[in-house]
């Protein structure tokens, strides 16, 4: 793995945990969060999940669990307030050497993949 960067304090918006609709003006809710947001790891190169995870000293488990509320502020009628998982994301190429029978070695490197690692009870509100 190489050309490796970290996002602390990403939030991944592909991830909806939960949402809630003011009727009314002046509303306000609370969202409450209990369930799993998912661990996602880019792959390339025939490299394998548990590769890539070892690689950026993440967990491989595929989800990390939330219990965690947020409240909104007062909306207006028809607002839409959501939550979504918050972690670190990560940047990177996978390489791959190859070498034939008469010695010669090529290094093959990926496009850039992505992976994100939510933070365990942490999301973003809005």
């Amino acid at each position: 793995m190489t050309d490796k960067k970290t996002t602390s304090g990403y939030t991944d918006y592909s991830q909806r945990l939960g949402n809630c609709k003011a009727i009314r003006s002046g509303t306000t809710c609370t969202i409450s969060v209990s369930k799993a947001a998912t661990r996602t790891v880019g792959l390339a190169l025939g490299a394998s999940r548990s590769t890539i995870t070892a690689g950026l000293n993440i967990s491989n488990a595929s989800t990390v669990s939330m219990s965690v509320s947020c409240s909104s502020p007062r909306l207006r009628a028809g607002q839409t307030y959501r939550a979504w998982p918050m972690g670190n994301r990560y940047s990177y190429r996978v390489w791959k050497t190859y070498s034939n029978t008469a010695g010669v070695v090529t290094v093959t490197k990926s496009t850039t993949q992505y992976a994100f690692s939510p933070a365990q009870n942490s999301i973003t509100c809005g």
